[in-house]
């Protein structure tokens, strides 16, 4: 399956959890859930996992019990790094999770998402100026201080003005909605974003 457009799926992990039975989780993943000290973030590890794995199966065409995630850190060769799903083509992987709430995005070329379930408090930014700023890391747009500082200098144009990947000749759009219960979902793509419900994956239905 050939997509021009990028995915993102958005719910509360124990909607996740109750809708998705499985796939277990890999024997390291699930010694770095146990390390986890609150059952929140627990429930939000495991949940987007089986988001992730249940989206791209969907959009390949597989069950999601056929594919597997990988992990590895780029700088110390750590199982906390970006995910990648191996044999899935051109498409990108990268989710979020906070308090409850977590958001999966996948795409061909570049993509990052992030999610808030709360408004920050000052003198933080917007939950809107967060998300985006993670997001747009996450594609490797910069660092988080550098994204961040141009975010807060007065008069500044916008965050992907400057974004410009030159290996692929891509540039790189945000898209920011704010959900029910003060969600803030930003995603940072190379191409348009589709955002789904768990429903969308069972009625191939669609809302934003």
């Amino acid at each position: 399956m050939t997509l021009g457009d990028a995915f993102t799926a958005v719910a509360r992990s124990h909607d996740v959890l109750k809708l998705i039975d499985g796939p277990p989780l890999d024997e390291a993943d699930a010694e770095r859930r146990g390390r986890l000290a609150r059952a929140q973030d627990r429930e939000d590890f495991t949940a987007v996992r089986r988001a992730a794995l249940l989206l791209m199966g969907h959009l390949r065409g597989v069950p999601a019990s056929a594919l597997e995630i990988h992990q590895l850190c780029d700088h110390c060769g750590g199982r906390h790094g970006r995910p990648r799903i191996p044999n899935t083509g051109n498409l990108d992987v990268s989710w979020s999770h906070h308090q409850g709430t977590v958001a999966v995005a996948i795409g061909p070329g570049r993509i990052g998402v992030d999610v808030l379930a709360a408004h920050p408090r000052p003198p933080l930014p917007s939950a809107a100026v967060m998300t985006q700023v993670e997001a747009l890391f996450k594609t490797g747009a910069g660092t988080l201080d550098d994204l961040l500082r141009q975010a807060r200098r007065p008069g500044a144009p916008e965050l992907t003005s400057q974004v410009h990947f030159s290996d692929t000749n891509q540039r790189v759009t945000l898209q920011t909605v704010g959900l029910h219960n003060d969600v803030t979902v930003s995603v940072a793509s190379t191409c348009r974003t589709r955002f789904v419900t768990l429903d969308y994956l069972r009625r191939n239905e669609c809302y934003f």
